[in-house]
């Protein structure tokens, strides 16, 4: 008990460290509009292409599936750059790794207090995401289509996943010397195109559909769609009914949890062993 005490203590500093280093840019008001611009500006863009490639209207069932997918994939992009950017950010920004290694908690869950901190930005992105698509796009999302016990439970299972793949990036960050931190840009651009969040699953080429369908992520979004939508449009997915989604997830995300803690505990030994835990490269 006391031990999970000290680790939930260390979560909750490590969180509040990142949200301060991700804040401390400027003042809060600033800070907010930044907050509510950016991922307004972003979800813009996916709404003119829409409309440009398609000529359809916002009104159609497709684009509320890609809506939805992708503002809840921001949750993806930010959570595996923030945690695996706090090993280079401290190692060689602020040097402060050493010391953070000395101190009291393990470092594992430095880093999931880190993660912590993006969870929470990035809940604000998708709430103003969701909020605008109903307002002024007329997004579909309402208490009659609202399924809250499975967005709670298909939302907390996915977290845990996009947090776990996020670990096993940063484990690869304490071993890489240089570009490491473009690998949390790259797997989250390839996860996002394999999870189908902004398209069915179903348009894929047949040799990507059993990797994309081996992915948490496609089940994790799937669950979402169909939690805050009513339903889904692929045809592949809407074959599996809402428990067996969830429990693939579940069993996926165990997998993933697994592989991450097993594969840190790797990449930090080596780390450890060869030297390169406060190392600096130049950046």
């Amino acid at each position: 008990m006391y031990l999970f005490h000290q680790h939930l203590r260390a979560l909750r500093v490590s969180t509040r460290l990142g949200w301060e280093i991700e804040s401390n840019w400027t003042d809060p008001l600033v800070f907010a509009i930044y907050s509510l611009a950016k991922p307004i500006a972003a979800t813009l863009i996916l709404v003119f292409m829409y409309l440009v490639v398609t000529g359809a209207k916002t009104s159609s069932a497709l684009f509320s599936y890609i809506f939805v997918g992708n503002a809840f994939y921001m949750y993806v992009g930010s959570i595996l750059f923030g945690i695996s950017w706090a090993v280079i950010d401290d190692r060689e920004h602020y040097e402060t790794i050493r010391y953070i290694y000395v101190a009291p908690m393990p470092f594992l869950v430095y880093l999931m207090g880190r993660g912590v901190s993006r969870f929470l930005i990035s809940t604000a992105a998708v709430l103003i995401v969701l909020l605008f698509g109903k307002i002024f796009l007329r997004i579909p999302i309402g208490l009659e289509t609202l399924d809250i016990p499975m967005l709670s439970a298909s939302l907390l299972v996915g977290l845990i996943g996009v947090v776990c793949l996020g670990i096993i990036l940063a484990g690869i960050c304490l071993v890489v010397p240089r570009h490491s931190w473009a690998m949390s840009e790259g797997v989250a651009g390839v996860v996002y195109l394999l999870c189908g969040a902004v398209f069915p699953v179903d348009v894929l080429p047949g040799w990507l559909q059993p990797i994309s369908m081996a992915l948490p992520f496609t089940y994790w979004l799937e669950a979402l769609r169909r939690a805050t939508l009513g339903g889904s449009i692929s045809e592949k997915m809407s074959a599996i009914s809402d428990g067996t989604i969830l429990l693939i997830l579940i069993i996926s995300t165990v997998v993933l949890s697994a592989a991450a803690y097993v594969s840190f505990q790797f990449f930090e030994a080596t780390a450890r062993k060869k030297g390169y835990i406060d190392r600096t490269t130049g950046y």
